[in-house]
């Protein structure tokens, strides 16, 4: 066996020029010397044998694993000994967008390959130039009925911030008052509702610093009037939301389980509304630059440091699912994982009733041609876009296109899943695949030429008139949120999305309110005065607050 190694290495160093690449040996040579390395390591030269009935054949073999090759990583070449993760999977990285890397494994037996190679091929996405047939896309599923009449503020917010959940957190902060200070808070839930609308108070009129909403020479009535500033503080520095002994020795994965009893329920409260047919997935950030281990970064956002937030929401932007990211799991390393796009689009989406064709959008951070074949499956619907390198099909280059004018267009179909991808040149291309809406019909948008100095009509197709219209609700929702959120600083992490959830519950009352307004033919009011109305029924709520 040593002098078959060394056989082998000598064999290498032979094949190599002084430059360090490799170039190319007589091949009966190399032939012999690659089927030592093979009967090597596998141990049995029978099972190399098998495989062909005459030398010329295993040679055929064996250059289709070792030859190079310039094809896309669907075909390429095992020279290396490298298996791909599943298309579609991304690191989970903070704020990092790029696709994943390969996992090296450099212990399978080359036997081994090449039986896998002769008896199980990999199935590959066969993309063809053809007209694309679109499915029937007719939405089977229930709609919100249309109210009678509209209802208070106070009233759209009870539907996600509830009576049961003001008692839990009052319940909770005494119980954490005792273990941390050995003396009771004596909250009670009306009081949780008073500090939740002088926190919103806070948010329409703004000072340099908390405290001065009490100090003289800046002093703002409508909140230093309802609360003492010394109880104020003293309820934010102990709220609570779980019990501390109910986990001393559980062991829980669960990064934010202080946090889990008030997120479940206020994700259950979103999940009872009716959702709508066109859905869009997409991150929310929640501003936060101390030290936490489930904090990300995103360039390019307006808060790049914080806390993730996968949201589901409607066209309308109400938020009708989320759940807040803790960074790499097991499951993303799972062989049937979508990576961690796609599967929070799958777990986003477990939610929604299958085959009622809803219709879901995302941008290319999520985007998979697996991810797409998997929500067909459950007749969920997809319009995206996706990156060039998770698409692996033909299209027409930038070059192209660009030489052909603004608003050219080239697309491709997946016959086997009847899955579309397009790409379609404006300022700069655009790759787009769907599952349900292609090129035609094509419409004129009026563009501006900074060249000519001038206006042009530029063609668009149906695949970006629809994407561009249902896509963008958890963004709007999420600068909506920002609008009108104080900052209130606190050594615990977790309160900074607890106060966030806050203002997604009341941003998400006003968007209720302004959805109905609209189906009754009535006008809605402006968010800050919506604001305000909240605030001021939280407030005169019966009861009265600590004065210490």
């Amino acid at each position: 066996m040593a002098e078959i190694a060394s056989e082998f290495h000598r064999s290498r160093s032979a094949t190599l020029g002084s430059n360090g690449c490799q170039i190319m040996a007589q091949r009966p040579k190399r032939d012999k010397h690659i089927r030592d390395f093979a009967e090597y390591f596998d141990g049995n030269s029978s099972d190399i044998e098998d495989l062909s009935d005459s030398d010329d054949d295993m040679t055929k073999v064996l250059e289709n694993v070792t030859s190079d090759s310039d094809t896309d990583s669907d075909n390429e070449p095992l020279v290396n000994l490298k298996r791909k993760r599943p298309s579609g999977s991304q690191t989970a990285n903070s704020g990092d967008d790029k696709a994943s890397s390969e996992d090296e494994d450099d212990d399978i037996p080359l036997a081994q390959l090449v039986g896998n190679i002769t008896d199980t091929p990999v199935p590959v996405s066969v993309w063809t130039s053809c007209e694309y047939r679109a499915p029937n896309s007719s939405f089977t599923g229930d709609t919100e009925a249309i109210p009678e009449n509209l209802l208070t503020p106070y009233a759209y917010l009870k539907n996600f911030i509830t009576d049961e959940m003001f008692d839990a957190v009052s319940t909770e902060t005494n119980m954490y008052s005792m273990q941390k200070d050995g003396i009771s808070l004596n909250t009670t839930a009306k009081e949780i509702q008073i500090l939740i609308g002088v926190y919103l108070r806070m948010g329409i009129t703004k000072v340099h610093k908390l405290r001065a909403y009490w100090e003289s020479s800046t002093r703002y009535g409508p909140v230093a009037d309802v609360m003492s500033r010394n109880r104020f503080l003293n309820l934010i520095r102990l709220l609570h939301f779980s019990n501390n002994l109910d986990h001393a020795d559980t062991g829980t994965t669960d990064k934010i389980w202080k946090l889990r009893p008030w997120l479940n329920s206020l994700r259950e409260r979103f999940l009872s509304m009716t959702p709508e047919e066109c859905n869009s997935i997409d991150e929310i950030m929640v501003p936060f630059k101390g030290k936490s281990s489930i904090k990300q970064y995103i360039r390019g956002k307006p808060n790049p440091w914080g806390f993730k937030v996968w949201g589901r929401a409607g066209t309308s932007e109400v938020l009708y699912d989320f759940d807040v990211y803790q960074g790499k799991t097991e499951a993303n390393d799972n062989e049937k994982s979508l990576g961690v796009g796609g599967d929070v689009v799958m777990k986003l989406v477990s939610t929604l009733p299958e085959k009622k064709k809803y219709k879901i959008f995302t941008d290319n951070y999520f985007t998979s041609v697996s991810l797409v074949k998997a929500l067909k499956e459950k007749q969920i619907l997809f319009v995206g876009t996706i990156r060039q390198n998770r698409l692996k099909c033909d299209l027409k280059s930038e070059k192209e296109l660009k030489q052909n004018g603004r608003g050219s267009v080239d697309s491709k179909v997946e016959t086997s899943s009847n899955i579309i991808a397009v790409r379609w040149y404006d300022n700069k291309s655009v790759n787009l695949v769907s599952s349900y809406v292609g090129v035609e019909p094509v419409e004129e948008v009026r563009r501006w030429d900074k060249k000519h100095k001038t206006y042009v009509q530029v063609n668009r197709p149906a695949i970006v008139v629809v994407y561009n219209r249902n896509m963008g609700g958890v963004d709007l929702l999420d600068s909506l949120c920002s609008l009108y959120k104080p900052r209130v600083k606190s050594r615990r992490w977790y309160m900074y999305i607890f106060w966030h959830t806050i203002m997604m519950a009341v941003v998400n009352a006003w968007l209720c309110h302004k959805k109905h307004a609209t189906l009754l033919g009535t006008n809605s009011m402006k968010l800050s005065d919506f604001i305000n109305h909240v605030a001021d029924s939280l407030i005169e709520t019966t009861g009265e607050t600590q004065s210490n």
